[in-house]
């Protein structure tokens, strides 16, 4: 008996605006009939054990799984079941009812946002309907070609085995190295630290927008630095998940972390400055981020179909805390003695073989201070610092980062 089917293809785009590139998810019908019978791949099913066996038992895995619906975490563990397997040909997924295409591509994006491991996923996927009545099923498909639809993973999977061992590699090292540091901000300053000072942002790169592009080759664009961010956070026991935003005018994606019970935002990539870390963006707030960032809203804050069309978040929380920031453990906050603070951490960035030091300033009215009349609040500091001389400055936000001989 031949089955009847009829093709949706549904695409997740690329959309790279100046480099940074952020998924966005379209739906478009294409009228074409597929007999199963005849082809390649006919439609499989997930079995009740394999379904079951998935795991989503680590909670630092699960922050978008957590926010769906019980349609959708379905959906989710069938396609986490594929990923592992890299499976050929239709899945069998869900009943085709009315939200079904919405619901697959928020599961989808969620599992790629939970599971930052995954970099062997494709960009596209194809969605078939099988059956009728009641009867009638979605199915998807990550690698299927029939000779006019096609799709595929990036990797062969014997390759995919082989990159994943490379990664394992390096994520061992890293995280063993982490782990040194007792606290999670120290934790969390080592990956930050060792991201920039390894990771070149390159818009060309191969495989830039995964944790593999970052950490084995060692280029990325902004989804492949918070990946890796993430990744590294999660192995080391911190809880860190992906934003999704427009910065400046531009598609975005940074992370939001949990240390010690405190959330606040990291841009890793803007945190990578062409000849030096600047920690303008590492535990920042809500305040701070707004100055330049904007969250894209909530999943569940969008009409169902509107939420598959464009950028969105599953999960958020309030950033407020301030003492989680670079510039609070290191005593680089200027406040009211600003010039004492200055000179103790010049001294101390000269000491490290640093020439340049940053410093954060704690209200508005200081800082209008600085920038009515820079030269008369840099002065004060080059009085105490004798032969120490100030060369120039950057002003970045609320951060100032002093350069000297």
């Amino acid at each position: 008996m031949k089955k009847s089917v009829s093709l949706i293809i549904s695409i997740i785009l690329i959309i790279s605006l100046c480099g940074c590139s952020i998924k966005e998810t379209i739906g478009n019908t294409v009228d074409s009939v597929l007999d199963f019978a005849d082809s390649l791949f006919p439609v499989q099913s997930i079995s009740q054990e394999e379904y079951e066996l998935y795991d989503i038992s680590q909670p630092d895995l699960t922050s978008c799984y957590n926010t769906l619906s019980e349609n959708q975490k379905t959906i989710y563990k069938k396609i986490g079941v594929m990923a592992d397997k890299m499976t050929e040909g239709y899945i069998k997924l869900c009943k085709a009812k009315q939200t079904a295409i919405s619901d697959i591509a928020i599961a989808y994006d969620a599992f790629l946002k939970d599971r930052a491991d995954i970099f062997w996923m494709p960009d596209t996927y194809i969605i078939a309907s099988t059956g009728k009545g009641n009867n009638k099923m979605y199915a998807i498909a990550f690698e299927y070609s029939d000779g006019k639809n096609s799709n595929h993973y990036p990797v062969k999977k014997e390759k995919r085995d082989q990159m994943v061992a490379q990664l394992d590699s390096v994520i061992n090292e890293i995280t063993q190295k982490a782990e040194e540091f007792s606290t999670q901000y120290e934790k969390e300053k080592y990956i930050n630290d060792y991201l920039c000072n390894n990771v070149t942002y390159d818009k060309s790169a191969l495989y830039s927008n995964t944790v593999y592009g970052a950490l084995v080759r060692k280029t990325a664009l902004c989804e492949g630095y918070s990946k890796a961010f993430k990744l590294l956070c999660n192995k080391v026991g911190i809880q860190c998940d992906l934003v999704s935003g427009v910065a400046e005018g531009e598609n975005h994606m940074w992370n939001l972390v949990n240390i010690d019970g405190a959330f606040s935002y990291v841009d890793v990539t803007w945190n990578d400055g062409e000849d030096y870390i600047t920690y303008s963006y590492f535990n920042i707030t809500d305040q701070q981020l707004s100055h330049d960032h904007t969250s894209a809203p909530l999943v569940s804050d969008l009409p169902l179909d509107d939420a598959r069309k464009g950028l969105y978040n599953f999960v958020s929380y309030s950033c407020t805390y301030t003492g989680n920031t670079y510039f609070a453990k290191e005593n680089l906050v200027f406040q009211g003695s600003y010039v004492t603070t200055a000179v103790k951490g010049i001294k101390a960035a000269q000491q490290k073989g640093q020439s340049y030091q940053q410093f954060l300033f704690s209200d508005d009215k200081l800082q209008n201070k600085f920038t009515q009349n820079p030269d008369v609040f840099l002065g004060k500091i080059q009085l105490l610092l004798l032969d120490k001389k100030l060369t120039y400055y950057s002003l970045n936000r609320d951060t100032l980062t002093i350069f000297f001989e």
